[in-house]
């Protein structure tokens, strides 16, 4: 019915060669092992002991703590990672037992393993071949986008789609140094004064305060599932341990809730599931829609989506002690002074969000909310009756239309001039549609996941 399918090739191989390199069919076998494969290590005695006391301190923290009364709160997960042990005289008979079996046979397997022949799970060739890939410095290896295969990328044509999309103009500007000293004076600066007025507790200030912060990271993944010859790049900014993610982590902390309340929010594909398995389906006046919102994390614009945040803050933050100016704060420098690392340049981001930030996901939503409730379920949409089931897993939507097929084409033409910054593109049919990863099927009169 002139649907447009969405593009589902069939690897012959989990590798993807788009570089002038050559690989040898070892190094393809290699490389097919995935990026996630673990070769076998040298039994690390240091290294089991440190895992084996790290095993008894919580088996201790959960007797010590086993009579004391428990917190009514849930943990937040906003603090830095607690390193008590309780002490020696509290630990019971049993665990301490326990470990020292547990050493005692330790001690044993230790010497058995002295004698034993480890089994190697990469063969000498292998181990040579991985190490060449490695100091080939013509290419970079990356794993796709989607779906675990390895892509292998010239080095130089790597670089220049990076530096393509840096340099655009639009959503990224260059800086002239490392801004992560003045970043860390700021945020230590106010997170001091909102200790000082109670707003946050001494454990979260800690946390809020980065120790020895890591410099973010930019990196680019190839979308395969897109194209085999010239698939368009993910843009990734890896801000782990930086001084900027515990204020992200922080503001998400609050927005979570209100993604979770969204009506058309959609969790995970079990979730799809339950929302259209075994609907009523008449193939006659319904057609199945999967819609899928354009680099939406690039191109949501970061002052409307603040506003977005504030206006929800200011609604629903009523049962915290920590102010919804507060909160807006973290989330604003979270956003707005996204820097990072690459080629030996600092760059900051000036539009959108950085795939790869806590608050990511939610902001993407909060301000994808704030579209559907003016544009999806405002009185003004004229589309509104022919809309069954709306529902959306961050800028993925499945839709199920009544009306025919080109009432549905003026539904997308219509739906791609409501906001500059969101663009729309649409896969139909009254059979099946791939969502998530899932198909969705239409069978006697009734779906199908």
């Amino acid at each position: 019915m002139g649907a447009r399918p969405k593009s589902h090739p069939q690897y012959e191989s989990t590798v993807g060669n788009l570089s002038e390199y050559n690989l040898s069919q070892i190094e393809t076998q290699t490389l097919e092992k995935g990026l996630g494969f673990v070769t076998t290590n040298k039994h690390d005695r240091f290294k089991f002991r440190e895992e084996l006391t790290e095993f008894m301190r919580k088996i201790h923290l959960k007797q010590y703590f086993e009579d004391k009364e428990d917190s009514t709160e849930p943990d937040s997960g906003l603090h830095n990672k607690s390193n008590f042990c309780p002490p020696i005289h509290s630990r019971t008979a049993e665990a301490r037992v326990f470990e020292n079996r547990v050493l005692q046979e330790l001690a044993i397997l230790e010497k058995d393993t002295e004698k034993e022949k480890i089994f190697q799970n990469l063969s000498r060739k292998e181990k040579t071949t991985l190490k060449g890939l490695l100091v080939n410095d013509s290419i970079i290896i990356r794993k796709a986008d989607k779906g675990g295969a390895v892509v292998i990328l010239n080095r130089k044509d790597y670089i220049d789609e990076c530096m393509r999309q840096l340099e655009d103009g639009q959503s990224y500007q260059r800086l002239d140094e490392n801004p992560t000293q003045k970043l860390e004076t700021m945020i230590h600066l106010k997170v001091t004064k909102a200790e000082e007025r109670r707003w946050i507790t001494k454990k979260e200030a800690e946390f809020l305060r980065a120790d020895k912060p890591r410099t973010p990271q930019f990196y680019i993944l190839p979308k395969i599932h897109k194209s085999l010859t010239r698939p368009p790049r993910r843009p990734i900014v890896s801000g782990c341990d930086s001084v900027l993610e515990p204020l992200s982590r922080f503001a998400d902390h609050f927005m979570q809730p209100m993604v979770r309340e969204m009506s058309s929010f959609i969790k995970d594909t079990t979730q799809i599931i339950k929302e259209v398995e075994g609907r009523p389906f008449n193939q006659v006046e319904e057609i199945l829609i999967c819609l899928d919102v354009v680099s939406l994390y690039t191109n949501i614009p970061q002052r409307a989506s603040l506003e977005v945040l504030e206006e929800r803050l200011l609604m629903e933050n009523n049962n915290t002690e920590t102010p919804a100016s507060f909160i807006l704060w973290c989330a604003e420098v979270a956003l707005t002074e996204n820097y990072f690392h690459f080629n030996g340049c600092y760059y900051k981001q000036i539009q959108g969000t950085a795939m790869g930030a806590t608050l990511a996901p939610s902001i993407a939503n909060l301000y994808m909310e704030a579209f559907e409730k003016r544009v999806i379920y405002g009185d003004n949409n004229p589309f509104r009756n022919n809309i069954q089931v709306w529902k959306r897993y961050i800028n993925d939507v499945l839709l199920i239309w009544k009306g025919d097929e080109s009432e549905a084409i003026s539904f997308f033409k219509w739906l791609n001039e409501q906001n500059q910054h969101l663009k729309f593109t649409e896969n139909y049919s009254r059979e099946e549609v791939n969502f998530l990863d899932v198909t969705i099927k239409v069978d006697t009169n009734k779906v199908f996941v």
